[in-house]
This record gives structure tokens, C-alpha cells and sequence, in this order.
């Protein structure tokens, strides 16, 4: 949840838009349900939506543990910040060890907030 933090209030203290997504080569965002590892959070200050050379990087290659799974429920390529701090949509991950079943629903609203839900989501 930091890194989520971190994206939200850069671009709201330098009225600038960030990207938070998962990444192979730190460049390019790739469309995926699973979101364990090689997170990119990056300034975005042309709006493309893709990081150029001239683009700071915020945080890069952050790993979760092995025994931890991050599925979106559907495949997304990146949650964008605007400089208001607002996202384009309402989201949700599901947190799960890899030993369960179920997991903890997180759930972003487009106010760029997020909430555990209390229903159990499958992993």
C-alpha cells in the first residue's frame, strides 16, 4: 500500500501525473491480472502513458514475497494518478497467500482511496 501512496501523493504535491504498473524492462507497462513483482512507478510528464528517458522513476523492481499473490480481477496494464490524485476507475486486487483459497479484496475508488473489503474474494 505504500507504493500506491507514493504514486497518489507525488502527483498531487508536483500537480503531475504518475503511473503505477507492472513492468518488464522499467519502460513498458504490461496488461496483467497478476501483480507480484517488477512494480514501476514513474512521472508521467507528457501524459503518453508510457515512460520516456526524461522520466523519473519513483520506485522500481519492488518484489512481494514468494508466499504472497496480487491478482487484479481483471487484466490491467496501469493505475494512473492525475495531478488531483484521482484514478480513470474503480478497482480491486485480491491479496491471498499461495497456501489459500481466499484473500482480502482491496478496492480503489476512483477518489484514488482504497478499503479492505469484508467479503472473501478466491485466489
Amino acid at each position: 500500500m505504500n507504493a500506491i501512496y507514493i504514486a497518489k501523493s507525488y502527483a498531487i504535491q508536483n500537480n503531475t501525473q504518475t503511473i503505477f504498473c507492472i513492468s518488464i524492462n522499467q519502460t513498458d507497462c504490461v496488461k496483467t491480472k497478476s501483480w507480484r513483482s517488477n512494480w514501476l512507478i514513474f512521472i508521467d510528464k507528457n501524459n503518453n502513458q508510457k515512460r520516456d528517458n526524461n522520466e523519473e522513476i519513483l520506485l522500481q523492481n519492488i518484489k512481494i514475497p514468494k508466499e504472497v499473490s496480487i491478482l487484479f480481477n481483471n487484466p490491467l496494464k496501469r493505475i494512473t494518478f492525475k495531478n488531483t490524485g484521482l484514478i480513470s476507475s474503480n478497482n480491486t486486487f485480491n491479496v491471498c497467500l499461495t497456501s489459500g483459497k481466499f484473500g482480502n479484496g482491496v478496492v480503489f475508488t476512483q477518489t484514488g482511496r482504497y478499503r479492505i473489503s469484508n467479503k472473501n474474494y478466491r485466489c
